[in-house]
């Protein structure tokens, strides 16, 4: 599992994410700044694995990646800078999406957009989840 997790942190860098760890509920529990954004949490739902030739397996199963970004801004922020913020949010989600769409690694296959969720805003964070379905494979 910890070589999905290499992997994916890896392409997530590549795209600007800061901070890319495995989901434990980070986002939602332990927001006070010990992260630099944006970040991402990468939650890997139960495998199904079969055996293939030899030592190798391969398996089905689904990916959430939990993006978390900075405030849209507050009370003091204009409405064009509230825009702005909400476009560099959604633009970092979509590059995010695109890019995971066309990627296929060593032991990630090719992934399957399933669900798009605006999970919530709170205080001075917003958090997206994409959910991905695809199939892996490892050593045993």
């Amino acid at each position: 599992m910890q070589a999905i997790i290499t992997e994916l942190s890896a392409r997530l860098q590549q795209l600007g994410l800061r901070y890319v760890d495995r989901y434990n509920g980070q986002p939602e529990t332990n927001v006070d700044h010990l992260y630099t954004w944006p970040a991402a949490f990468i939650e890997l739902h139960s495998i199904q694995w079969r055996p293939r030739m030899g030592r190798y397996q391969s398996g089905a199963g689904n990916i959430t990646l939990h993006l978390i970004q900075q405030h849209l801004g507050d009370s003091h922020t204009t409405a064009e800078g509230q825009e702005k913020a909400k476009l560099s949010t959604y633009t970092l989600v979509d590059q995010v999406a695109d890019s995971l769409r066309t990627y296929r690694g060593t032991h990630v296959g090719e992934l399957q957009l399933i669900q798009s969720l605006y999970a919530s805003h709170w205080n001075q964070y917003v958090s997206d989840r994409l959910v991905f379905s695809t199939t892996f494979q490892r050593t045993c």
